[in-house]
């Protein structure tokens, strides 16, 4: 079985064309779910974001643009 992609936030605001700062605000406020690491760092993954992004589109929230 292949493991499933994940991100960085800073990824992920890369991929949305969007500030990192914008991406946590998401997480702290638990739109966009991220999974701690054991060593502390947050990672988003892709089935998630995508979740995320089929959210926005049904609600007409955030519209990113894709990179």
């Amino acid at each position: 079985m292949l493991e499933e992609k994940k991100y960085r936030p800073s990824e992920v605001a890369q991929l949305l064309n969007c500030h990192v700062s914008t991406v946590w605000r998401w997480i702290d406020a638990g739109i966009l779910p991220a999974l701690k690491t054991p060593t502390g760092r947050y990672i988003i993954l892709r089935s998630h974001l995508e979740q995320y992004l089929i959210h926005c589109k049904e609600n007409g929230l955030y519209k990113p643009y894709l990179n």
